[in-house]
C-alpha cells in the first residue's frame, strides 16, 4: 500500500492532455490528473500517461471532474474576437503546446503567421531562421546562400569544377588530369607522371617506385620475366632482396642487409640516409636456386652492366656467387646444396666487400687481407657466425683432411682466433700483408678478422685512417701484393695509423689478454620459407 501511495504522488503533475482532465484529491495532500474511466464503493479506476490505476476509495477526499485538454484549447478559441491579434493566436499556439496538442498548435501557429508573417515567436517556433530581413526555412536560406556564393564566384571569373570554384586555367588543367606540386618552393602544374617523378618515384610496368631502387628492381624483375622465375621482391630504406625462396626469406634476407647496412655506415662514418657512398641506388642482393638460375643471372647482369661482358659472365657462371660495386652494388648467390640460411650469410658476406670498395671509392682496389677479412668480419658481427669465405677451394686442401664445407660449418672463425692469439699460436700479422685469395689461409683471414674488429672498437678513427691511406697509395689496376708498390702503400697505412705491422701483433695480444673470454656467435638456423 505504501508503494502505491509513492507511485501516486509521483504521477501527480502528470496529465494526460487528451484524455478529462479528472483530478482525484487523495487524503495525504496527493492529487492525481487523467480520466476517471470507472469507479464503484471500493475504489476509482483513473486513465493516466503511466497507465491505468485502481485507486481505493478510502484514499480519496475529493473528486474533481473538469473538461479535456483540447475541449479546453477548443473553449479558448472560441473566446477569441474575431479581430484578435496574431500575439493572442500566438499565446493560444503555445497554451496547446503545453498540453501536449502538436497538431493544434502547428494549425495556430499557421493561424498566427496568417494574421503577421513577420511574427517571431511563431516563425521560430515553426522552425523557420531570418535571413537579409526575411523569415525562411533552412532549406531556402541555404539556397539563397548558395546562389548567392555562386553569383560572387562567378562575379570573379571563377568556373565550377567538381564541385569547387577554380580559375578557367585551373579547370583545363584538372580536365587533363594534371596535379599542382611544389618543386623547391615554386608551385608547378605537371601530369600526373611528372608529379610522380617530381616526388622521386619512377615506373615499372603500373607501379610506382623510389628511384634509387627502381635499378636494383628492374634487374631482379627483368630477370626474373625472361628466365620465367617466380621472385619475391622486398625493398627496404637502402637494400632490394629477390629470392627464388618466398616471402619469408626475403624478409630474413632484408633484415640481415639493412642491418648489416647501418653497420657499414657507422663503422664508415657514412651518412646512412644519403644513398651516394653505395653509388646512388639502393644495392641488390639477389638468391636463386640452382646453379643455372645463377648463372643466366650473371649473363642477364653483364647485358644490363655496361663495365662487365659476356666472357666475365661466363667465368662468374662457374663460381659460387659475385658481388659488385661500380657503380652501384649487388650481390648475387645460389641455393644449391646448401641450406638456405647460408645463403642469407652469403649475402651479407658479399655486401661486407660492397660496402668496404664503395668507401672512398676512387677505382682502385683494396689488398685482400682487409678485403676478405672486413667481409668476414663484418658477416660475423650481423649474423654472429660465419658461413663463407671467398678463399680459393684448393687453399682448404693445407687443412689436411678437413674439407671447406666442414671448416665454414665450425662458423667460429672469431672466437677460435682469438684463442690463437691468446694461445700465442696465430699467424704474424706481417705474413697477411702480401698474401692474395689464392694463397691467404684460412688461419689468415680469421686474424684478419680480429685485426678489424680492434681497429673499429679499440683504436678510435684507426681502421678509417688505415684505409684511407691504403685507398690513396694502393698502386691502380690488378697488382700483386707482393709488389714493391703494394709494399710501399701497406708502409704508408701503418705509418697513418702510428703502429708498424711488425709491433701490431704485440699490441693486439695485449688487448685481447685485457679482454673477457668472448663469447661464441649463436651459429642457430631460422626456416627459411
Amino acid at each position: 500500500m505504501k508503494s502505491r501511495s509513492f507511485f501516486a504522488a509521483f504521477a501527480l503533475v502528470i496529465a494526460a492532455p487528451s484524455l478529462r482532465a479528472d483530478t482525484l484529491h487523495l487524503k495525504d495532500g496527493a492529487k492525481l490528473e487523467g480520466k476517471v474511466v470507472a469507479e464503484d464503493k471500493t475504489g476509482v479506476t483513473i486513465e493516466t500517461p503511466l497507465g491505468r490505476m485502481v485507486i481505493e476509495r478510502a484514499r480519496i477526499a475529493r473528486i474533481e471532474k473538469g473538461p479535456t485538454a483540447r475541449e479546453d484549447l477548443e473553449q479558448r478559441e472560441k473566446a477569441l474576437a474575431a479581430d484578435a491579434s496574431a500575439e493572442k493566436w500566438f499565446e493560444l499556439a503555445e497554451f496547446a503546446a503545453s498540453k501536449g496538442l502538436k497538431r493544434e498548435r502547428e494549425r495556430l501557429l499557421d493561424a498566427t503567421l496568417k494574421r503577421d508573417r513577420n511574427h517571431a515567436g511563431a516563425n521560430l517556433a515553426s522552425g523557420r531562421v531570418q535571413h537579409d530581413g526575411r523569415w525562411l526555412t533552412p532549406a531556402e536560406r541555404d539556397l539563397l546562400v548558395k546562389a548567392a556564393e555562386v553569383e560572387a564566384m562567378r562575379a570573379r571569373g571563377l568556373v565550377e569544377w567538381e564541385g569547387r570554384f577554380v580559375t578557367p586555367e585551373e579547370k583545363a588543367h584538372f580536365e587533363r588530369g594534371d596535379v599542382r606540386v611544389d618543386v623547391r618552393g615554386e608551385s608547378k602544374w605537371m601530369t600526373a607522371d611528372e608529379a610522380k617523378r617530381a616526388q622521386g618515384l619512377e615506373r615499372i610496368g603500373n607501379d610506382w617506385f623510389a628511384a634509387t631502387e627502381v635499378m636494383a628492381r628492374r634487374r631482379a624483375q627483368g630477370f626474373a620475366k625472361e628466365a620465367r622465375l617466380n621472385l619475391t621482391v622486398l625493398a627496404g630504406e637502402h637494400l632490394v632482396c629477390a629470392t627464388a625462396f618466398g616471402k619469408g626469406h626475403a624478409k630474413q634476407m632484408l633484415e640481415a642487409s639493412e642491418k648489416g647496412y647501418l653497420l657499414a655506415a657507422e663503422v664508415l662514418k657514412e651518412t646512412a640516409s644519403d644513398l651516394t657512398w653505395i653509388g646512388g641506388h639502393k644495392a641488390l642482393a639477389i638468391v636463386v636456386d640452382t646453379r643455372d638460375d645463377f648463372g643466366g643471372f650473371a649473363r642477364f647482369f653483364a647485358r644490363d652492366e655496361s663495365k662487365v661482358d659476356q666472357r666475365w659472365a661466363e667465368g662468374v657462371a662457374k663460381v659460387d656467387g659475385f658481388f659488385w660495386w661500380d657503380p652501384t652494388g649487388s650481390s648475387a648467390t645460389y641455393k644449391g646444396g646448401r641450406h638456405v640460411d647460408d645463403t642469407t650469410a652469403h649475402t651479407v658476406h658479399h655486401l661486407g666487400h660492397v660496402f668496404l670498395n664503395r668507401h672512398g671509392y676512387n677505382f682502385r682496389f683494396l689488398p685482400s687481407w682487409l678485403d676478405e677479412g672486413f667481409a668476414a668480419w663484418f658477416e660475423y658481427r650481423v649474423l654472429g657466425r660465419n658461413a663463407i669465405s671467398c678463399i680459393a677451394a684448393r687453399r682448404y686442401a693445407s687443412q689436411k683432411t678437413v674439407r671447406k664445407e666442414e671448416l665454414l660449418a665450425n662458423a667460429r672463425w672469431f672466437e677460435d682466433a682469438v684463442k690463437l692469439i691468446r694461445d700465442g699460436k696465430d699467424p704474424m700479422f706481417p705474413s697477411l700483408l702480401p698474401r692474395d685469395l689464392s694463397t691467404i689461409e684460412p688461419e689468415e683471414v680469421s686474424k684478419a678478422m680480429v685485426v678489424i674488429d680492434w681497429l673499429v672498437t679499440e683504436r678510435k678513427d684507426g681502421f678509417l685512417k688505415l684505409l684511407a691511406t691504403l685507398r690513396e697509395q694502393w698502386p691502380k689496376g690488378i697488382v700483386p701484393p707482393t709488389s714493391p708498390a703494394a709494399a710501399a702503400a701497406h708502409r704508408a697505412a701503418f705509418a697513418a695509423l702510428g703502429l708498424p705491422a711488425e709491433l701490431l701483433d704485440a699490441e693486439l695480444r695485449r688487448a685481447i689478454a685485457e679482454r673477457p673470454v668472448p663469447k661464441r656467435g649463436d651459429g642457430q638456423r631460422g626456416e627459411g620459407k
